[in-house]
């Protein structure tokens, strides 16, 4: 009696144990990405402002063990479209993007859910499921007034034209070489100071020389950033 005492109180334990650190173990991690990538990346990337909110709970129907009747699923937010700078064409895809549309999230910040202000406009990259828009806290969502006059320069050209250019992340030592020794369509971003480089910084392939390859832009919005991180 006493060791089935034991066993059920360990037990209690330990499943009081998961219930607490669960949501530590499942919550939303993204890596450091330059805006550059999460723009080339993306299904879609567009400019648009909130109109309406919309939380969908879930339902005996569609219940799941992770989240139970009551919980909500998923978010829904009423969009006007202002600008649509990358959108995907594919199979199984939506075929375009109406200037009155939705865009989804999911229902809980462990599954990277992005939280919009209603009459608010915001940049947002994301992607295309059953042919419904989505978009997550992993993705480049900002609020149109607080980018960089470098972001909006980004946004209207220099990011989609050197898409063929990749951002890679560094630090210390390894921050020292600016290129791929095999490939050249590298640029570096030290991410101890990668504000710099996501405000102010694009990644573009240029021919100098009879050389090719990716490097910053200079400016000197990025150079006084650097400067005073003492790089």
């Amino acid at each position: 009696m006493d060791y089935k005492r034991g066993l059920l109180k360990t037990l209690m334990i330990l499943l009081t144990t998961v219930q607490l650190f669960w949501p530590l173990v499942t919550s939303c991690r993204c890596a450091i990405k330059h805006p550059q990538q999460l723009f080339c990346t993306a299904q879609l990337v567009i400019v648009a402002r909130v109109e309406n909110i919309t939380l969908n709970y879930v339902t005996g129907e569609t219940g799941k063990d992770l989240y139970p009747v009551g919980s909500i699923e998923s978010v829904t937010y009423h969009i006007k479209v202002q600008h649509v700078y990358r959108f995907e064409r594919g199979r199984g895809r939506r075929r375009a993007i109406h200037r009155q549309t939705t865009i989804n999230t999911p229902g809980s910040v462990y599954d990277c859910r992005v939280s919009l202000l209603q009459n608010t406009t915001y940049i947002l990259t994301g992607h295309i499921r059953r042919g419904s828009l989505w978009v997550n806290s992993c993705g480049w969502v900002e609020d149109m007034a607080k980018l960089t006059y470098r972001q909006r320069t980004g946004l209207r050209s220099f990011y989609q034209d050197n898409c063929r250019c990749q951002v890679r992340c560094c630090t210390g030592s390894q921050c020292l070489h600016t290129t791929s020794a095999r490939t050249n369509n590298q640029c570096m971003m030290d991410t101890g100071i990668f504000s710099c480089y996501t405000k102010y910084g694009i990644c573009t392939y240029k021919r100098k020389n009879g050389q090719r390859g990716c490097v910053w832009k200079e400016n000197p919005q990025i150079k006084q950033c650097l400067t005073v991180w003492g790089k």
